[in-house]
């Protein structure tokens, strides 16, 4: 059985990201694949204060908050889906903190190979290039940890909470799903 870990940084409950994430979420679970969700925006996450200390203790960063926990099912999942919205041409500030914390696994060099990841992102903007400012920070980081990208799904114009239902954005976010064997 696949082992998913979707990591949601959107902030609004019911926004068009969230929408992507969970169209993504039934579909694996119809697939019979066990999926695990993260908000970040609800939970509490502290910023890398780059002290060096990866893996020193039991845990990948001996800050206590919930990053260790959302890093244990990271090590395990065998496909990770960034899910998030473009915020002012970048990443959300808490979903960044997270992403910095990653460093971790580089710090302490564990292993986290070869994982397929996939990116949702929604904005406002209509111009493609808005999603710069996630798609490429990822992009590198995967690069970095040697993971495949499965596709990403890209859905400008959302200027409004709905707007998503207007789009084929939710059968494309189905069809990532369909994308894991």
């Amino acid at each position: 059985m696949k082992n998913i870990l979707v990591l949601n940084g959107s902030p609004r409950t019911n926004g068009n990201t969230r929408k992507l994430s969970e169209a993504f979420i039934t579909r694996c679970i119809q697939r019979g694949y066990d999926v695990k969700k993260y908000n970040i925006s609800d939970m509490n996450i502290l910023e890398c204060n780059d002290c060096r200390r990866c893996f020193e203790e039991d845990n990948p960063c001996v800050l206590e908050d919930d990053f260790n926990t959302i890093a244990a099912d990271l090590v395990k999942a065998d496909v990770i889906i960034f899910s998030l919205p473009v915020y002012f041409y970048s990443i959300p500030g808490k979903f960044k903190m997270f992403l910095d914390r990653l460093i971790c696994f580089q710090e302490g060099n564990k292993n986290l190979s070869d994982k397929l990841y996939g990116i949702i992102c929604c904005c406002e903007d209509k111009e493609m290039t808005t999603f710069d400012g996630v798609r490429v920070p990822l992009e590198r980081m995967a690069r970095d940890f040697r993971w495949i990208l499965l596709d990403e799904i890209l859905a400008p114009g959302m200027e409004r909470t709905n707007d998503i239902e207007n789009t084929d954005g939710i059968r494309r976010a189905k069809e990532l799903a369909d994308k894991i064997s």
